[in-house]
């Protein structure tokens, strides 16, 4: 009888076990779809801190968040990659709170131009801070400058070069980039701070 009784308590053990098991699984699957929504959450949130920074405070922001912005980066441009290139422009400008319909230069710059400076003709732009510090902005940034300058779209690589270096060296001021400046190798704009 003794025996019969442990058996049956080892039998009621491992059904407790395979039991709170299942639920846990069930719960575990329930958590992971709303670690996805929290992570488009804690995105959003992010790109809105990112934003809010003044342009005369960006590089002591940056300089004291580089990690973090890093981060914010790295997990934005995982999140992307998923998203059909045909979508990211309006998944941005959802993340960033903005009109995801509207489609403008606007969106990533506070102001564009397109003139001649000096021994050049340039394009001047002030980014938006977010353009500033995450590449997935520059881009998007970049393709709706394009639609706008056919001389970005011809570019023989020397433009985006030294667009590609403003966001890369954190540039506080304007970036102006220079029709005529040659094609080096993206190291050397990078040596000419951006102007080779």
């Amino acid at each position: 009888m003794k025996n019969l009784s442990k058996l049956f308590s080892l039998l009621l053990v491992v059904m407790m076990v395979i039991v709170s098991t299942t639920t846990a699984t069930a719960f575990a699957g329930e958590d992971s779809s709303k670690n996805v929504l929290s992570e488009v959450d804690q995105l959003k949130a992010d790109i809105a801190e990112i934003e809010s920074v003044d342009l005369n405070d960006l590089q002591e922001f940056y300089n004291q968040n580089k990690d973090w912005i890093e981060d914010v980066n790295t997990r934005l441009e995982e999140y992307m990659a998923d998203i059909p290139e045909d979508q990211r422009d309006t998944v941005l400008k959802e993340l960033r709170g903005d009109n995801p319909y509207a489609r403008a230069a606007s969106d990533y710059f506070d102001t564009y131009t397109y003139h001649y400076r000096g021994d050049f003709w340039t394009y001047s732009m002030t980014p938006k801070t977010s353009t500033r510090l995450m590449w997935p902005y520059a881009e998007a940034g970049w393709i709706e400058l394009g639609r706008i300058y056919s001389g970005l779209r011809n570019d023989n690589g020397s433009l985006y070069n030294q667009y590609k270096c403003h966001f890369d060296l954190v540039v506080e001021a304007d970036w102006d980039i220079e029709v005529g400046r040659p094609l080096v190798s993206y190291v050397e704009t990078v040596k000419k701070l951006c102007n080779p």
